[in-house]
């Protein structure tokens, strides 16, 4: 049995001063930036969600008891980013048991210890503590069967039956397969967030951020195809992301096509996408 953990995240704010005689924020002038993020082309913001997130998937565990009792769903934690650019007062602020709670609570309390280091928040030239709420989904998924499913004479392989993943283009002449695995997923992203045209989202005056869960299919040819809305953040979030997934059948964005047993397969994805308002 393999457990995966999906993870979704979104950075909450309000637009209100918290505990004005604690000195913390949730929105400030200059919000706290990870290291690596100051100089982002596209987004300091942006930049600093992606790794956030990233760092969650990399580092977070099932908790066994929660395993072997089945316990799945979303724990929401909070934490500060301090005027030092350390993690303080982390809270559990909805949990599901089975340790799920505890185990997001460790995750982000490493930040402290690793690579992973914030650059504090700013207001009126002043560093300032600045409060973040994050929630995280815990599933469990069984392991999926290696094997082919036909529909209407049309091939989808499920991406763990693949003797060779696709490829996004840039990342063909990695040295193995887990190095370009890892490349196609980092460029990928990397590829999203540059292509989205935030301006568009400004068209929903209700909404400031949204998770949109998108699936495609790679085919034999290296185009994307078959995309498809899993999970919906409204009209005009779910129709810019589609629009940028669509984008990457215009050249030089092509993908290399995955194979099983030396032949050319379709291969499907699916991915989050997270959209924030600038």
């Amino acid at each position: 049995m393999k457990q995966l953990i999906i993870l979704s995240f979104i950075c909450i704010f309000s637009n209100s001063l918290i505990a004005q005689e604690e000195q913390i924020f949730t929105v400030v002038e200059e919000m706290p930036i990870l290291l690596g993020c100051e100089n982002d082309s596209i987004s300091t913001k942006q930049c600093t969600e992606r790794q956030l997130l990233k760092y969650i998937y990399k580092n977070i565990q099932y908790p066994q008891i929660a395993k072997e009792n089945r316990v799945e769903g979303l724990v929401v934690f909070s934490f500060v980013v301090n005027t030092e650019g350390k993690i303080e007062n982390p809270k559990v602020l909805k949990d599901i048991g089975a340790g799920c709670g505890e185990e997001a609570i460790r995750v982000i309390e490493t930040m402290n210890e690793g690579e992973a280091k914030w650059m504090s928040g700013k207001q009126k030239g002043q560093k300032v503590k600045v409060k973040y709420n994050i929630p995280v989904r815990f599933k469990l998924q069984k392991e999926p069967k290696k094997q082919i499913l036909r529909t209407d004479k049309t091939i989808y392989v499920k991406k763990e039956a693949v003797d060779k993943m696709p490829v996004f283009k840039g990342c063909e002449n990695s040295k193995d397969e887990t190095t370009r695995k890892s490349c196609t997923e980092t460029n990928l992203l990397k590829y999203v967030y540059k292509e989205i045209d935030y301006k568009q989202l400004k068209k929903d005056k209700d909404k400031k951020t949204g998770v949109v869960v998108i699936s495609f299919v790679i085919d034999k040819e290296g185009k994307v195809k078959d995309i498809k809305v899993l999970k919906s953040a409204g009209k005009i979030y779910d129709e810019e992301a589609i629009r940028t997934i669509k984008t990457m059948n215009e050249e030089p964005y092509k993908w290399i096509a995955g194979e099983q047993k030396g032949k050319k397969v379709k291969v499907s994805y699916t991915i989050p996408i997270l959209l924030t308002k600038h």
